[in-house]
């Protein structure tokens, strides 16, 4: 299995590393005491968190490339040949080649000449020089503390040497291994004492080819500049005891200095690189068990906190964002988890922890902020941003609530696989224990005097996790999406398990869209695997395939085995009158050896849908209503009526299924039924389809609320929302425009008891939602068919809304020979002001807090009005309040006469004089004695009765 993941540490456009899995001899995994059994049990975190921080801690990169476009120009001279110009010609190349002796190579203790091996040019240092001062010092400043920083080496005062071994020059020959120069996989030897590292710095030279492939350990990486050999200058560094293979030369000449970096700091050994050979081995193991599902707890990702801490910007390179030990460790890691079918990625993690302060929290700062560094061994990458403030925050005594956030996830090659999602993460699936005990935050904040201290630690997780968990909770559609796209340009037609996985996952995915649907079922086809296409069609809703995309599975799979998927997606179809326009179009765009079959499957189709609907829509009913042109009324009253009288949720169908049949009573007259008789056939179906339309009307009238905002009790529930002003009485209107249209009057009857029966709010609150605004309506309504509120039934109901709202809305006037009209007690001033507003209103109670001295002043304006006000003083608080209580019987008087002046404008809504006296009728005389207050109105209208049971709701 080969593992390819872009990374590289490169600077300005440098090359493109691999990763890729080496090949590991079992038997030597098993003398190093790997088990093919791993026993059961144990912490998964503990364990991960042991081999993690092992060997692994290594601060450095076995090997390491940069690219510089801004390298000076070295003024390269060779003896015995001159000036060398760059970027090299090929002229120059001859020349350096007709001076050069063949580089040779150690094998063992000899060393020898061998073009299957070499077919490399190479001068000895002696012979080379450079005219360019600035050379030496850019490779001294520049690339020595860069390559001896990457490869984990301390620069002290005393850096790394540099030492040019030779000058080699690589062309594309003829007389070796496949007709190309190259270096078979090999060791550096040690050319100098004190030697741990190789430097290799290729000098603008245009050419092709020629990758170097560096492997340590379980890892390899790949090294490629050629397509920015013209103009730029490339540096590879790797330890003596890394594995590196030369690859052909393509086209050209590269031309290139070797270095031998040498350490130089006294008192300490040259630097090495760790044997991982046994930490690689304890991860495997780690993995291999954790694949196995054999730790304790089931757990499906984990995250380790990488030493470095990176910006999301810089993690969208990848693996190449990686530092230092950082990069050490994955590449480590990478090929282990593929093998064992792990995803590996990086993530930004944020630690927010909230507590109390310590001591007195420094009473006199509000909301102030410092930002540190420090934490976790943590670095930052150069281009995270940094905000300063060193204002003093005190510390955290106890920590009161913690939250953590990882968003920004990204895969090796910097592919983000969650999209802009952040990942489900607990602290439970951190492989550290306590990371930030003794750190120092990122950011700090405290609230002020009193206030909460907050804490912010800001990391770089490595994310661990199993492709089931990944699939499940990590990957996006795009990601996914984008993974298949790729593979089905290496692979067409060849998928592999991580491919049908992702598919899986887009099809089973909630959110999914009609776009991805039509995507997958297009890798169904060309993989052609049925079980995963009729998956598809079984998670899309109606219209997300396009019928060119279910021909294709047609062709694909033949008729016979798909079509019960076509069946089930139809069947979804809504309105239904779409299903079957689309089973047409199917036929039709289908094979045409497979015409007769699909037709005869089609007609099947199609009458089991007009037969079996359940739940259609406004847009089927002119289908409906075709239908019973050609089959009788008999498919109306027989088929659709028993399926849906008991579906409440059918309104808007009902409505436009009556204007239909009134609309079409002269064509369904002559359906087939009038012919099964030649003797009175049209009448016949005269009264059949009066009765089909009044038995719609009947049926709607029992369902008038559904749909609605349901009313509710606001005086107790005032959180509850009760219905618009206008959807009540505009439904009420609906059905009796409906009624009036068809000429049938008598469901209406049927709705003015229903709606006396509903009783969801109190009197008062149903003639403001209800009645008020449904009156003009049913007056317009009447006007509109030349009749008024006078025509039967609509006299009945409003007569009983008039005489319930004079009885129970207006009620009795006061007496007023009891009690003293309301009247203003205020001098005119601002407070005074206030006073007389109150005691002109129905509220019976107000309280004015006051100073002394303006407490005063009302109560003495209050003096002349004894026969209508009281007063108290409340005298705690500051300042003193001052009660004042109405009389009961002068405000209960004044808002009658509010409710009097509305009444009179409720009255104005039904007609005119003459209209409210013949809607009135005898009891003309009544009405206008209630309004004047002169008589109580009694109910029921017909009789001098009180019962509350008459009432409109």
């Amino acid at each position: 299995m080969n593992v390819r993941v872009d990374a590289s540490t490169t600077q300005q456009n440098a090359s493109i590393h691999e990763v890729e899995e080496l090949e590991i001899d079992d038997e030597v995994e098993e003398d190093d005491g790997v088990s093919s059994s791993t026993s059961e049990g144990g912490d998964l975190r503990e364990d991960l968190e042991k081999v993690l921080e092992g060997d692994f801690n290594f601060k450095g990169s076995y090997a390491h490339s940069s690219l510089f476009s801004d390298a000076p120009n070295p003024v390269l001279n060779v003896t015995g040949v001159g000036l060398i110009g760059l970027p090299l010609s090929p002229r120059d190349a001859q020349l350096i080649i007709s001076s050069a002796t063949q580089a040779p190579f150690g094998h063992g203790t000899e060393t020898k000449v061998d073009t299957n091996v070499r077919h490399t040019w190479e001068i000895e240092p002696a012979r080379v020089s450079f005219g360019n001062v600035a050379w030496q010092a850019w490779l001294k400043e520049t690339v020595v503390k860069s390559v001896a920083t990457a490869l984990g080496v301390p620069v002290s005062e005393t850096p790394p040497r540099c030492e040019l071994y030779k000058l080699l020059l690589y062309e594309q020959g003829s007389q070796c291994i496949d007709s190309y120069s190259s270096f078979l996989p090999h060791q550096d030897t040690v050319k100098a004492q004190n030697m741990f590292a190789t430097i290799i710095v290729v000098l603008p030279s245009p050419y092709t080819g020629g990758q170097v492939h560096i492997s340590h350990s379980s890892s390899k990486q790949i090294f490629s500049f050629d397509s920015n050999s013209l103009l730029s200058t490339a540096v590879m560094a790797w330890y003596t005891d890394v594995q590196h293979e030369v690859k052909p030369i393509t086209s050209g000449y590269r031309l290139a200095l070797s270095y031998n970096l040498i350490h130089v700091t006294p008192g300490l050994p040259p630097p090495i690189l760790p044997n991982m050979h046994s930490s690689v081995a304890s991860l495997r193991r780690v993995l291999e068990k954790w694949r196995a599902q054999k730790y304790a707890d089931e757990q499906g990702m984990v995250g380790h906190i990488l030493t470095h801490q990176y910006s999301p910007a810089g993690l969208c390179m990848g693996f190449k964002a990686l530092k230092g030990q950082d990069s050490y460790l994955v590449a480590q890691l990478m090929p282990l988890a593929a093998e064992q079918g792990f995803f590996v990625g990086l993530a930004n993690f944020t630690c927010h922890e909230t507590g109390t302060a310590d001591g007195d929290g420094g009473y006199s700062s509000y909301y102030k902020r410092r930002r540190g560094y420090g934490g976790y061994g943590r670095y930052r990458d150069d281009d995270y941003e940094d905000d300063d403030d060193d204002e003093e925050v005190p510390g955290m005594e106890e920590v009161l609530d913690t939250t953590i956030t990882v968003k920004n996830l990204v895969d090796m090659e910097g592919n983000k696989p969650a999209g802009d999602n952040e990942i489900p993460f607990d602290w439970e699936d951190l492989v550290q224990q306590d990371p930030f005990e003794d750190a120092v935050p990122d950011v700090e904040q405290y609230e002020g005097y009193m206030g909460n201290v907050s804490h912010w630690y800001k990391r770089t997780i490595l994310i661990i996790a199993t492709k089931e968990t990944a699939h499940s909770i990590l990957y996006a559609a795009s990601y996914a999406l984008e993974n298949l796209r790729r593979a089905s340009l290496e692979r067409p037609g060849n998928p592999s398990s991580e491919d049908l996985s992702f598919a899986n996952m887009l099809v089973n995915n909630p959110e999914k869209s009609p776009a991805t649907l039509v995507q997958v079922a297009r890798y169904a086809v060309s993989w052609n695997d049925l079980e995963l296409w009729m998956r598809v069609l079984r998670a899309s809703y109606w219209g997300h395939l396009p019928v060119d995309e279910l021909v294709a599975g047609w062709k694909a799979f033949s008729f016979n085995r798909v079509s019960s998927s076509f069946e089930q997606l139809i069947r979804k179809a809504s309105p239904i009158s779409h299903g079957i326009s689309f089973v047409q179009e199917l036929v039709e765009s289908g094979p045409l050896e497979d015409r007769q079959l699909a037709q005869g499957w089609s007609a099947q189709l199609v009458s089991q849908l007009l037969t079996t609907v359940e739940a259609p829509t406004v847009q089927d009913v002119p289908l409906f209503i075709e239908t019973t042109k050609k089959q009788g009324l008999s498919y109306i009253t027989n088929t659709l009526i028993p399926r849906l009288e008991k579906n409440p949720s059918l309104h808007d169908f009902w409505v436009a299924l009556i204007k239909e049949l009134e609309s079409n009573r002269a064509s369904l007259v002559m359906s087939p039924e009038g012919f099964a008789n030649q003797d009175g056939k049209s009448l016949v179906n005269k009264s059949s389809v009066r009765n089909l339309i009044t038995r719609c009307l009947f049926i709607i009238i029992t369902n008038w609320e559904h749909g609605l905002t349901a009313p509710v009790q606001s005086r107790y529930y005032p959180y509850h929302q009760s219905p618009s002003d206008t959807s009540l009485p505009s439904r009420i209107t609906e059905l009796a425009h409906l009624c009036v249209c068809a000429r049938f009057l008598d469901p209406l009857t049927k709705l003015w008891r229903m709606l006396a029966k509903a009783k969801p709010l109190t009197v008062q609150e149903n003639f403001r939602i209800i009645y008020s605004p449904l009156i003009p309506q049913l007056r317009q309504l009447l006007k509109s068919q030349k009749l008024d509120l006078a025509s039967p039934p609509f006299l009945e109901f409003i007569q009983v809304v008039l005489g319930s709202y004079l009885r129970f809305v207006l009620g009795p006037r006061p007496d007023p020979t009891a009690l003293m009209p309301a009247r203003k007690l205020g001098c005119g001033c601002l407070d005074c002001e206030e006073l007389d507003k109150f005691l002109m209103s129905t509220s019976l109670v107000q309280t004015f807090w006051r100073v002394q001295k303006i407490r005063t002043h009302l109560e003495r304006q209050m003096n002349s009005g004894r026969d209508i006000v009281t007063y108290s003083t409340i005298r705690s608080g500051s300042p003193h309040g001052l009660v004042v209580k109405r009389n009961q019987q002068a405000a209960a008087y004044q808002s009658w006469l509010q409710r009097q002046g509305q009444a009179k404008t409720f009255l104005g809504t039904i007609g005119s004089g003459s209209i409210l006296q013949k809607v009135a009728g005898p009891r003309y005389a009544d009405v206008l004695k209630a309004l004047e207050g002169k008589k109580q109105f009694v109910l029921p209208w017909n009789r001098a009765t009180s019962s509350a049971s008459n009432q409109p709701s």
